[in-house]
């Protein structure tokens, strides 16, 4: 039976944020940069598909900005604002950025208690919407502007890694990931018109 997420359900930052300082884990985090964009990887399908420079953009749950430093760059954007709820996660796309002539702001919050300024036109969500609240979609759709286009990235229910990751998460943190049939079937209920693609 599938476990519904609440905010409570949703995994602490801090296991992240262990990882993220610990030898082992840096090491693993280059080691998936490194080979994961060999599999897939979405920045460059983003790149290789939007035709269009986005005045405003939003990326959410961003993690360390590898990603998006390769959108920005391949789309030619000079300005973003990165969303990432792991403080640890955020401080290493400040270093990144201050390296660039980019203007990031970025924003150490979840996206569910983010209070939007403004709306974007164009907005990432690479591998992040797993432990988003679904009811949070109908957020995603009141930031997109008139013609925006927003993008999440996530597996399948059958994607390999997705099923161990499912195995992990209910036996050590007795919690359930969204992926993108969890995140298809929402939009689809909510009838909207289709300005947020799911890959």
């Amino acid at each position: 039976e599938m476990k519904k997420t609440s905010q409570r359900s949703l995994p602490n930052t801090k296991h992240f944020e262990k990882f993220l300082n610990s030898r082992y884990g840096r090491g693993v985090l280059e080691k998936f940069n490194k080979e994961k964009k060999f599999i897939e990887n979405p920045a460059d399908l983003i790149v290789g598909k939007y035709r269009h420079r986005p005045k405003n953009y939003l990326d959410i749950g961003g993690g360390t900005g590898v990603r998006t430093m390769k959108v920005l760059k391949g789309l030619g954007i000079k300005k973003l604002d990165f969303l990432e709820p792991s403080g640890k996660a955020a401080e290493n796309f400040r270093k990144i950025a201050r390296k660039s002539e980019i203007g990031i702001n970025v924003i150490n919050s979840s996206f569910e208690n983010f209070k939007p300024k403004k709306k974007y036109d164009f907005v990432t969500s690479i591998h992040s919407w797993y432990y988003i609240e679904l009811n949070a979609l109908s957020k995603l759709y009141a930031l997109l502007a008139d013609g925006g286009l927003a993008y999440i990235f996530l597996d399948s229910e059958e994607d390999t890694i997705k099923k161990i990751q499912d195995i992990c998460e209910r036996d050590f943190l007795d919690y359930k990931s969204n992926n993108a049939e969890d995140v298809c079937k929402r939009l689809d209920d909510q009838e909207k018109k289709p300005d947020i693609v799911v890959v």
